[in-house]
């Protein structure tokens, strides 16, 4: 059965650069790191990791306000690591099977999340619609671009941090890191999942 959620794509940028720059073992560490917190960011915001992919995470919200709080946690966020991150999110229907989703949803925002800029929030038309009006105040209009697999352009717009949204995802990050350092994580210890691009391939 199909219902509508809000699908939000990450990852880390220039993961590749990362690896060459730091070595294997120590970015394969600071990339499970900054997993977790993404994780963390989207459980408190109302969302629901749906998968790990390598360096990024699909994950669904019951709202688009809901998404848009959890990719602004995690941009806000990410410096603190040293890394950048790119996020895309739609708003459409999605069928759920098998603890994965499916639909046309799904395969827009992934796409969206590819052509973000490193530090950058893209998300739909369809996404931007479904916020509130303060939230939607946040959102710049780009140009219409091209996806794959869809028949006609679609707008994107950016999401854009700044102002109270900073006051707080900073304040959520404070919390998300005193989460983490009270249950002793082994990062390291973290299963290991298939790249992002072979996901999308």
């Amino acid at each position: 059965m199909e219902k509508p959620l809000a699908i939000l794509f990450v990852d880390i940028a220039d993961s590749t650069q990362l690896y060459e720059q730091i070595g294997n073992m120590r970015a394969s560490a600071l990339t499970r790191k900054m997993l977790f917190h993404l994780r963390l960011a989207i459980e408190v915001n109302g969302g629901t990791v749906i998968k790990t992919l390598g360096d990024g995470l699909l994950a669904a919200f019951p709202t688009a306000d809901d998404a848009a709080w959890a990719s602004l946690s995690m941009i806000d966020s990410a410096p603190v690591f040293g890394l950048r991150l790119r996020v895309g999110i739609h708003y459409g229907a999605v069928v759920e099977r098998a603890e994965d989703l499916y639909g046309d949803a799904c395969n827009v925002a992934a796409r969206v999340e590819h052509i973000a800029k490193p530090g950058e929030i893209l998300a739909t038309d369809a996404f931007v619609q479904q916020l509130t009006p303060r939230m939607q105040a946040r959102s710049k209009p780009l140009s219409n671009v091209s996806v794959r697999g869809k028949s006609a352009p679609i707008r994107i717009h950016e999401l854009r941090p700044g102002g109270a949204s900073q006051v707080r995802t900073r304040g959520l990050y404070a919390a998300l890191v005193d989460e983490a350092d009270s249950v002793m994580i082994d990062y390291d210890e973290l299963p290991a999942v298939p790249t992002l691009a072979a996901a999308l391939a």
